[in-house]
């Protein structure tokens, strides 16, 4: 969730008074902050708002009004996005919560700053009613557009950016952007758009249910289970290991920094179960902390070879795409930060930004490369 508020006033007297005159649900929380950003906690929830340095502000807002404006938005839209003064992302941890603490907050916030706001389904006034849909990111269904053969060529990435790229690739650099901003994730503007889904080729269902399996069983190696109980395993799920995991496997006493390289394939597992619907967005969570291995695991444990085969159904190509786009952004950033000397940026956990970014480029078949050869280009 993004405001978009006219108001210059400084957002901290708003944040106190909101919270000394508190209606929401339960006790008012615990508020700190300043012009870097204001944080709200409870003990077991916190509502992070980000403004975006001023010096962005422009730059962004010419890039939102060009995505709101190619989805047909009216004239007096795009002008209250013109008349922004302050963008201010939202993140809520670990998600909304059932007594509605968070959405008490966030309404508190828009009744204080009469915004714009934004959600990943659309702009809505104030008042949380619509004004522009984006439409849904996975509309068209589960299945649909990739080819389901393994390791059919994509198409190389277009460098030279927006001349060449599809109307729909540059809508999803922008709400990619859009969200990345918000968040005070640093962007490359020149970062050229991914591929589209005329040109992506999607792994199939079947493909991604096996590289999951592959991954589940690696990681808990990985993790430490031994040998024996691991190679039982391979056989009782009919694992289709990769070069690289059959090499693992056989080992009998591998490198602690192997077995590390191999535990943090448990991000990959994340991301193959949401793109088979068995994680939502919100368990996936963002690339700020590591997925709930002891969920995921459980989860295909207690389906079991046949259950886990036989459930899910693949995200739509345009639903995958978008992750992947972000996924992409997200580890510009975090490359940039590491070769300036900086620490990651916004929060962002490295390893998983990498794991991410690396089974995303799988699962989209970029560059028909098979799952040991991916590259994590930025």
């Amino acid at each position: 969730m993004t405001f978009y508020t006219a108001r210059e006033d400084a957002l901290t007297s708003r944040f106190e008074r909101l919270v000394a005159g508190w209606t929401g649900p339960g006790p008012a929380p615990r508020h700190r902050g300043g012009p870097e950003g204001h944080v709200f906690l409870w003990d077991d929830l916190a509502v992070r708002f980000h403004p975006m340095p001023a010096e962005e502000v422009p730059g962004h807002l010419a890039d939102f009004v060009a995505f709101v404006r190619s989805l047909g938005a009216e004239a007096s839209l795009e002008e209250r996005v013109r008349a922004t003064r302050q963008v201010v992302g939202t993140v809520i941890e670990p998600g909304l919560d059932a007594e509605g603490r968070a959405e008490a907050l966030c309404v508190g916030l828009a009744e204080a700053l009469e915004p714009l706001v934004v959600l990943p389904d659309g702009v809505y006034d104030a008042a949380f009613e619509p004004l522009l849909a984006f439409g849904a990111p996975g509309d068209g269904g589960s299945g649909e557009g990739g080819s389901g053969e393994g390791g059919a060529e994509a198409a190389p990435r277009e460098v030279e950016g927006a001349e060449t790229a599809s109307p729909e690739a540059i809508e999803r650099k922008a709400r990619s952007m859009a969200r990345l901003r918000a968040e005070g994730v640093p962007v490359l503007e020149a970062l050229p758009c991914i591929e589209a889904k005329d040109q992506a080729r999607i792994r199939s269902r079947e493909e991604i249910v096996e590289r999951a399996i592959a991954l589940l069983l690696v990681a808990l190696r990985g993790e430490g289970l031994e040998v024996g109980p691991l190679r039982g395993l391979v056989e009782e799920w009919g694992a289709e290991l990769s070069p690289a995991e059959a090499a693992f496997v056989a080992e009998d006493a591998p490198s602690d920094r192997t077995r590390v390289q191999f535990a943090w394939r448990y991000e990959g597992l994340g991301v193959m179960l949401w793109a088979l619907g068995h994680l939502s967005d919100e368990e996936l969570g963002d690339p700020r902390s590591i997925v709930d291995v002891p969920a995921i695991v459980k989860r295909m444990m207690e389906l079991g070879p046949a259950g886990f085969r036989a459930a899910g159904e693949r995200r739509s190509a345009a639903s995958i795409l978008d992750a992947a786009d972000l996924a992409y952004r997200y580890d510009w950033a975090v490359v940039d930060a590491r070769v300036h000397g900086r620490r990651a940026p916004a929060g962002l956990d490295p390893g998983v930004v990498y794991e991410r970014h690396y089974a995303l480029n799988w699962l989209i078949g970029y560059q028909g490369q098979a799952w040991d050869e991916v590259t994590t280009d930025t």
